[in-house]
C-alpha cells in the first residue's frame, strides 16, 4: 500500500499554514522553498496579520516593498518605520526613503481589514522646500487618507510624531470612518511650531467616544478640550508632549483638572517636557492626575518644582525621569544645599508612595541621597537608573570623625562605589548597578517609542 510518508508536498494546506505560523517571520521564506505546496501557502493571510516594515537600509527597503506588495492589502496591523534622523540626511537619500514609504503605503490603500495603523517617523522636517518635496508630502497625505477612509474597524492609530503627514482633514477622515471603533490615538508631534492648524476641538473629541489612550501636544490642550474629555470612563491614559517653548502656554485652570480627575478616576496623565529651558511649573497643576513625569534636556530642575510635584502628586506619581545632556558631564546638580533643609529628591521618594520608576541622568546626585531613596522605596522601586559619572559625595563634613571608624568608608571619608552598590541593592531587594552612558546619549527616541506601545484593549 502506497503512503505519503516523508512527502512534504502531500501535507494538507491547513497543516502547512499551521506549521508556518510557528516560525519566525525571517524563516518563512526559507521554509517556503521546501516545495511548491509550501510556497503556495507562504502568503496566507493568517501568517501575515501583522506587518512591520522598516526603511532604514536598502535591504530593508527592498524587503518592505516585497512584503507590502504581497500582504499590505489584507494585514490587520501595519507599521511603517523610517529613520528617526531623516531630517538630517542628504536630500537625495531623504527623497528615496520618502518615495519608498509612499510606495509601501500605496499597497495598503484598499485594505478593509486594518485594525492597527502605526507610523514611526519621529520628526517634522521630512523633506525640503522644493516643489518635488511638496508633491511627495501631498501624495503621502492623500494615500494616508485613503487608508483611513477604508479602515472602518481601525482601533489603533499613530501618526509617529510627525506634523507633515496629517492635518485637520486627516482627523476629520478618522472621525468619519473609524470614530466609533478607535480606542488608541497617538497624535502628539515633535516641533509643533510647524503645525499651522489646531487638530483637536471639543466636537472632534466627542466624536471619538471610545478612546482609551490619547496622546497630543500640550499646547493643543485647553480648558474646553479638557472639559470635553470629562466623564469618559473608558479613558485610561492621556499622554501630553511639549517639545520646545511655545509662544503661549495653555492656561489650564486647576478647577478644570479637578473636574477631569474626579470624573475620570482611572485616567493617568503622562507629561513629557522636551527641550524646555524655562517655565516647567507652568505645565503643572495640583489636581492633574500625574502618573508619569519626564523632563528631558530642559536644563535645571529647581527645588521648588520637585517640592511641588512631591507635595501635590504624592498619591498619583509612579514614574519620574530627569535627563540632561552628558557631553560635558553633569551640568546641573540635584545635590541640595545643606542650608536649604532636606534633599527634595529624598522627600519626593518619601512622599510619593506609589513611585516605581526613577531615572536621573546628567544631573549630579549624591551617594547619601541615592541610598536614602532606595531605603525609602525598597523593592517597590522596579527601576532606578542613575548615571555613574554623576554620582557625587555629599558635601557634609560633620561626620568626618565617625566616618573614619567605618570600614565601608574610604580613607578620605568617601563611600566606595562597591559599598554604594551593596547598600542600594540590599535596600531594593534586587541587584542594582549605576548606568554608564556615552557623552552623546539620548533617551528621547526610546521614550517616544515606549509611549507608542501604550494602547487600549
Amino acid at each position: 500500500m502506497a503512503t505519503n510518508k516523508g512527502n512534504w508536498n502531500a501535507l494538507p494546506s491547513v497543516i502547512v499554514v499551521e506549521v508556518l505560523s510557528l516560525m519566525p517571520k525571517r524563516d518563512l521564506v526559507h521554509a517556503a522553498t521546501t516545495c511548491k505546496a509550501w510556497r503556495a501557502c507562504l502568503f496566507h493571510p493568517g501568517l501575515w496579520s501583522r506587518l512591520e516594515l522598516k526603511l532604514h537600509t536598502p535591504q530593508q527597503m527592498a524587503s518592505a516593498q516585497f512584503l507590502a506588495t504581497k500582504c499590505a492589502g489584507f494585514a490587520r496591523e501595519l507599521c511603517v518605520e523610517w529613520p528617526h534622523d531623516v531630517d538630517n540626511m542628504d536630500v537625495n537619500c531623504r527623497n528615496i526613503i520618502m518615495r519608498k514609504a509612499l510606495a509601501v503605503l500605496k499597497m495598503a490603500k484598499n485594505n478593509r481589514n486594518l485594525e492597527k495603523f502605526c507610523l514611526k517617523c519621529f520628526g517634522c522636517d521630512l523633506l525640503g522646500d522644493t516643489a518635488d518635496d511638496a508633491e511627495i508630502i501631498t501624495e503621502l497625505q492623500y494615500v494616508i487618507s485613503l487608508i483611513l477612509s477604508g479602515a472602518k474597524n481601525l482601533k489603533y492609530l499613530s501618526f509617529g510624531y510627525c506634523v507633515e503627514v496629517f492635518d485637520t482633514a486627516t482627523i476629520q477622515t478618522v472621525v468619519k470612518s473609524c470614530g466609533q471603533s478607535l480606542h488608541t490615538l497617538h497624535a502628539a508631534t515633535l516641533y509643533p511650531e510647524e503645525q499651522v492648524q489646531s487638530l483637536f476641538t471639543p466636537s472632534i473629541l466627542q466624536s471619538l467616544p471610545h478612546l482609551q489612550v490619547l496622546s497630543m501636544d500640550f499646547e493643543e490642550l485647553s480648558n474646553e478640550i479638557l472639559l470635553a474629555m470629562c466623564n469618559r470612563p473608558t479613558l485610561k491614559n492621556l499622554l501630553l508632549l511639549q517639545d520646545g517653548q511655545p509662544a503661549d502656554v495653555p492656561s489650564i485652570r486647576d478647577r478644570v483638572w479637578h473636574l477631569f480627575a474626579s470624573s475620570n478616576p482611572d485616567t493617568e496623565v503622562t507629561l513629557t517636557l522636551l527641550r524646555m529651558p524655562t517655565g516647567l511649573r507652568n505645565y503643572l497643576r495640583p489636581s492633574m492626575p500625574l502618573a508619569n513625569l519626564r523632563v528631558l534636556y530642559s536644563g535645571e530642575v529647581d527645588r521648588a518644582t520637585l517640592d511641588f510635584v512631591s507635595q501635590n502628586h504624592c498619591k498619583s506619581l509612579k514614574s519620574l525621569t530627569l535627563c540632561e545632556w552628558m557631553d560635558c558631564g553633569a551640568t546641573y546638580s540635584l545635590v541640595p544645599d545643606t542650608l536649604m533643609g532636606e534633599d527634595p529628591m529624598v522627600m519626593l521618594a518619601w512622599r510619593c508612595t506609589n513611585l516605581t520608576n526613577l531615572a536621573i541622568i546628567g544631573y549630579e546626585f549624591s551617594k547619601d541621597s541615592l541610598v536614602a531613596v532606595a531605603r525609602l522605596r525598597g523593592n517597590q522601586l522596579r527601576s532606578l537608573n542613575v548615571s555613574i559619572s554623576c554620582i557625587v559625595e555629599t558635601d557634609d563634613d560633620d561626620d568626618d570623625e565617625e566616618d573614619e571608624e567605618d570600614e565601608t568608608i574610604l580613607a578620605d571619608g568617601a563611600m566606595s562605589m562597591d559599598t554604594l552598590r551593596q547598600q542600594v541593592s540590599e535596600s531594593l531587594g534586587w541587584s542594582w548597578t549605576p548606568g554608564v552612558y556615552p557623552p552623546d546619549f539620548t533617551m528621547t527616541s526610546d521614550i517616544l517609542l515606549e509611549d507608542l506601545q501604550v494602547q487600549g484593549n
